[in-house]
């Protein structure tokens, strides 16, 4: 067996560096997410009802959960149960609509959009957006313009 004599006297190598650690988790802005909810019948400003709505949760689970009356008599009958096809779960937004998420392309196509229009929600497609802290009224069963 043959030894180069040079690589004898040549410095070992370092160690290869550590792995990189994992990447921290997305940080929530302003912290946990919580909205405060004041439902009003259409056409009045009174709320009748207040809901949280937190997390992931959309508003047509916190509305029917907390009893409140989401459907006419039509769409009772017809709704998708929350697929955002049908267009029946229509909420109207009075204040507080900053603290929402984004309107969906189902929203836009069966609500159309335009500044009065862009008030108009589907419940199904509604979560809070993340890190939302505040109060938010919303117009159950508004009347159709």
């Amino acid at each position: 067996v043959w030894i180069n004599p040079s690589a004898a006297t040549k410095t070992p190598r370092p160690p290869p560096p550590p792995p990189a650690p994992p990447p921290a988790p997305p940080a929530v802005p302003n912290g946990p997410t919580n909205v405060t909810l004041a439902f009003v019948e259409a056409g009045s400003t009174t709320p009748v009802a207040e809901a949280s709505l937190d997390g992931n949760v959309v508003l047509r689970t916190a509305m029917l959960d907390g009893g409140r009356e989401l459907y006419d008599t039509w769409g009772k009958l017809m709704n998708c149960g929350g697929a955002g096809q049908c267009g029946t779960c229509v909420v109207r937004v009075l204040e507080g609509g900053d603290l929402l998420s984004e309107r969906t392309d189902a929203e836009v196509g069966h609500l159309g959009s335009g500044k009065e229009r862009n008030s108009y929600r589907l419940a199904c497609q509604v979560e809070p957006s993340k890190g939302a802290q505040g109060r938010c009224v919303v117009e159950m069963k508004p009347t159709k313009k």
